[in-house]
């Protein structure tokens, strides 16, 4: 299973290469491939490393023509993508989600793809982050979210993006870094068990863009795949990815009632029943 894991890092990226550098440092990478600005190493576990030299991880969808071409990557279904965040109003957060467009590519992937979430890895993910921050005091100057689904790429494997935000001075602070470090091999020495839960799984439409879903998935309530927000008119398509796209296959779909118009209630309703899935109706 672990060979079909690969952990994406940038050095356009300042947050991103200062993780890079420090993973190198404790990890003993042999490289395989370099193609074009594009290094491919392999850690002792047979963890694949991808370090792109050119572009920022919202445009690695390149990915899935180099999976074709180069052997020693084409079994990778799993891409965790280490990246600053950025917000328009901006403070110190620790963030999770899962890549692709709802409507058109601004940043990014393919328009109306949405890359696959498992919503399983997603979640043990950002628990496990609390987890390590807590325990580092890092919570004090950083909150933690859970966003939704947004920017590229867009590919048909399963992206997840753990992300520090929001400015210069968190994307350089060598706490985050360490942090950041732990995490990846956390992820590396626990990856099946971070697939495995037993909470119900949903999809989620109508959401804000920061979830207000966090604190349920870090009690356990339940495990969080796609999120269509608010500020999404979501078409049918837009739907059905959020369904189709989200792993293990959701149980039901938590629906934001007042955030989203009677056209989306009535199309959310329907695609529900046809799938034959749950219905949560949240205020």
């Amino acid at each position: 299973m672990i060979d079909k894991l690969l952990i994406a890092f940038s050095e356009t990226d300042p947050f991103s290469k200062k993780v890079f550098e420090k993973f190198v440092q404790e990890k003993n990478l042999r490289k395989l491939a370099q193609i074009r600005n594009v290094e491919i190493y392999e850690t002792s576990e047979g963890v694949k490393v991808l370090y792109d030299k050119n572009n920022d991880l919202p445009f690695i969808d390149y990915l899935e023509e180099l999976r074709k071409e180069v052997n020693q990557i084409s079994t990778i279904e799993y891409v965790i993508c280490v990246s600053r965040h950025e917000m328009k109003n901006p403070r110190p957060l620790l963030t999770v989600h899962t890549s692709g467009n709802w409507a058109k590519a601004e940043y990014g992937g393919i328009d109306e793809k949405v890359s696959k979430a498992n919503a399983r890895l997603n979640c043990n993910i950002l628990r496990f982050l609390k987890k390590l921050a807590e325990e580092r005091n890092i919570l004090e100057k950083y909150g933690i979210s859970l966003e939704a689904t947004h920017h590229g790429p867009s590919l048909d494997m399963f992206v997840t993006f753990v992300e520090v935000g929001s400015t210069m001075e968190e994307w350089l602070d060598e706490k985050c870094h360490k942090l950041f470090v732990d995490l990846v091999n956390y992820i590396i020495e626990n990856f099946e068990s971070l697939l495995q839960g037993s909470s119900k799984v949903y999809s989620v439409v109508g959401d804000l863009h920061y979830s207000t879903l966090v604190n349920h998935v870090l009690n356990n309530e339940y495990d969080v795949g796609h999120i269509v927000p608010k500020y999404v008119k979501p078409s049918r398509k837009n739907i059905v990815d959020s369904i189709e796209r989200t792993f293990p296959r959701p149980d039901g779909v938590i629906i934001h009632w007042k955030s989203v118009d009677k056209e989306t209630r009535e199309l959310v309703t329907s695609i529900v029943t046809e799938f034959g899935l749950e219905l949560i109706k949240r205020k």
